[in-house]
């Protein structure tokens, strides 16, 4: 009797060595495919800009920054920010956005919202394609242009509007020719050509950084702001722009343009007199910024912008899809910043302006009065990519603060305003005697640190949240300087009240029924032992931990924890093979069966 031969044994050695090879092939692009696409890719990249323009160093340096979020760049290379955003620039008495058709806009109500037909951008101009960078330096309130036109010829711009001269806008224009013969360079500003009701006239002024004489022109006109239904008078003074300039082979040629913008609202009747007045306040001002030089000028508005941002909060990055992150936030405090003016640093302020600033920062009972923190209103972080956009989400957060008990902070300008953002991201409120932490514990599930939060004029504490191995959220708090002895406690203040310092000391986070604050922070040491009296809770414990599935989200972007989707994608597909194979192998055993038995 012949003996049944498995069929495997007859299996050809071409399919086991086609197995074998995607076997092989597939392990190997688990394991060093990755990192191989993304040698290929980065290099094309690579390629593809040096063929292309050499990037501008001032947006070279802003790449580290992009990476805290303190900056947004677009253009080439590939920025890892999708969202589109306003290239804008503002002081909250004038503002401008530098993509569209990049007009001027003074204050209406709460926001930089009236439009005045003057449009002050000077253009080179070159009938040839070009590539384009911008970058946003929130913390330095500048915005920056670069555009290069076949590597040979490079233009460079840097935009912001001044905080300490708050009518001034300044344009700082840098052409390169790398030609090895002279480039003439077209220049283009569309100005005040479209505004019928303005008027101009010449002047000369001095310009003490190039010890010279230079020309300016004033504009005078009126719009009407509907909001109000009043006059707007605006009064313009501003470098004369020759409409060519010469640049030898291989150099590089820089200009410098200022422009003081002076607006006031009245009646119709009224409109003459204040026409003189605005003219001379618009070209004192004026002056005032021809006195120092350009990079004194820049300096001190980067000094305004870095003090502002000293108060802060920073989130960190989450993965998971629609989630709000530090880009996001950030952007969004510029927005608004810049749409308020710094009363405080302003040259002209007086001495009683900056006490009611000083007075208006100590003064903060009842701010932030809601439960609810502002991180997780969705209205309130929409898109930002037009000036309109900017405008409502500014208008929106405004009113939000101002209605939850900041209208003191927000009186008092960006300081103020600042401080009001940063203490409702976490629903901080405070109260006549201590600062109370109000966020819920289950929406501690990423790491926030509240950066200098201003309890009084003398006295910063920073508000760390961080989950442990253990998926459970811990409180790290400290003084960043303090006038006196400052104490805090956890939810429900049953513990002693623990002495603050220049060193992170670790809290609890406990859930109260009913709920009561997570933190609490006073220099009244009695206030805080009495408090626990008055809570009435029926039960204190600590929170419990975050779900896990949620932490895995944050941190991958997906639930499959840590490995890359193409290690699981791969995973799949080796058992798809595997079972095709399979089931080939007992087709082909049965097949050969039935055609033994026939035989």
């Amino acid at each position: 009797m012949d003996r049944w031969i498995p069929y495997y044994v007859n299996v050809p050695r071409w399919s086991k060595r086609c197995l074998f090879f995607v076997i092989f092939v597939l392990l190997f692009l688990i394991i060093f495919g990755p990192s191989y696409f993304r040698y290929l890719f980065w290099t094309k990249i690579e390629i593809k800009e040096e063929i292309k323009c050499e990037v501008n160093p001032q947006i070279f340096d802003l790449y580290k920054e992009v990476d805290v979020a303190n900056a947004r760049i677009d253009g080439y290379p590939e920025n890892k920010n999708s969202k589109r955003y306003a290239l804008f620039v503002g002081n909250g008495y004038i503002g401008l956005p530098l993509n569209g058709d990049c007009s001027l806009y003074v204050k209406s109500g709460r926001t930089l919202s009236l439009h005045i037909p003057y449009y002050p951008i000077v253009k080179i101009k070159i009938p040839v394609t070009y590539t384009e960078q911008t970058a946003l330096h929130f913390t330095n309130g500048i915005a920056i242009i670069n555009k290069c036109y076949h590597n040979k010829i490079h233009a460079s711009y840097v935009y912001f509007a001044h905080r300490t001269i708050p009518s001034i806008f300044v344009q700082d224009i840098s052409l390169k020719n790398a030609f090895t013969e002279s480039f003439i360079f077209n220049l283009e500003q569309k100005g005040y050509g479209l505004w019928d009701s303005a008027l101009t006239r010449t002047v000369e002024l001095y310009n003490a950084e190039k010890n010279d004489n230079e020309k300016y022109i004033i504009i005078t006109g009126k719009v009407l702001d509907v909001l109000t239904n009043n006059i707007v008078i605006v009064s313009i003074v501003t470098n004369v722009i020759s409409p060519h300039i010469e640049v030898p082979a291989l150099q590089t040629y820089k200009l410098t343009i200022y422009t003081s913008i002076v607006y006031s609202r009245i009646k119709k009747e009224m409109f003459h007199s204040t026409k003189t007045e605005n003219e001379n306040k618009a070209l004192d001002n004026l002056k005032m910024a021809l006195s120092k030089s350009y990079d004194n000028l820049k300096q001190i508005h980067i000094n305004v912008w870095n003090h502002l941002w000293n108060t802060g909060f920073s989130v960190s990055e989450s993965k998971a899809s629609g989630t709000l992150n530090g880009d996001v936030i950030n952007a969004t405090i510029y927005y608004v910043l810049s749409s308020v003016p710094a009363l405080y640093y302003e040259e002209t302020s007086s001495s009683e302006t900056k006490t009611f600033v000083t007075n208006s920062l100590s003064y903060v009972e009842g701010c932030y009065g809601s439960n609810h923190h502002t991180l997780e209103a969705n209205n309130l972080w929409g898109n930002t990519e037009t000036i309109n956009d900017v405008n409502i989400i500014v208008s929106l957060w405004l009113l939000t603060l101002e209605k939850q008990g900041c209208y003191n902070l927000v009186k008092a300008g960006a300081d103020g305003v600042m401080q009001a953002m940063v203490l409702s991201f976490g629903s901080f409120r405070f109260k006549k005697q201590h600062l109370e932490f109000n966020m819920h514990p289950s929406f501690l599930h990423r790491t926030y640190h509240f950066r200098r939060i201003n309890y009084g004029n003398q006295t910063h504490v920073n508000v760390t949240v961080e989950v442990d191995e253990n998926d459970k959220a811990l409180l790290y708090v400290a003084l960043d300087r303090s006038d006196k002895n400052y104490y805090a406690c956890d939810g429900g203040c049953l513990d002693e009240p623990v002495q603050l310092g220049q060193q992170n000391i670790q809290f609890p986070v406990k859930l109260t029924k009913p709920f009561t604050a997570i933190l609490y922070i006073t220099s009244d040491k009695q206030h805080m032992e009495e408090l626990r009296h008055t809570l009435h809770l029926k039960e204190v414990a600590e929170a419990p931990a975050q779900e896990r599935a949620l932490i895995i989200m944050h941190k991958h972007g997906h639930h499959l924890g840590g490995l890359p989707t193409f290690f699981w994608i791969s995973i799949f597909t080796l058992i798809v093979i595997f079972h095709l194979f399979l089931v080939k192998l007992i087709y082909n055993e049965y097949w050969n069966q039935d055609r033994y038995k026939q035989k």
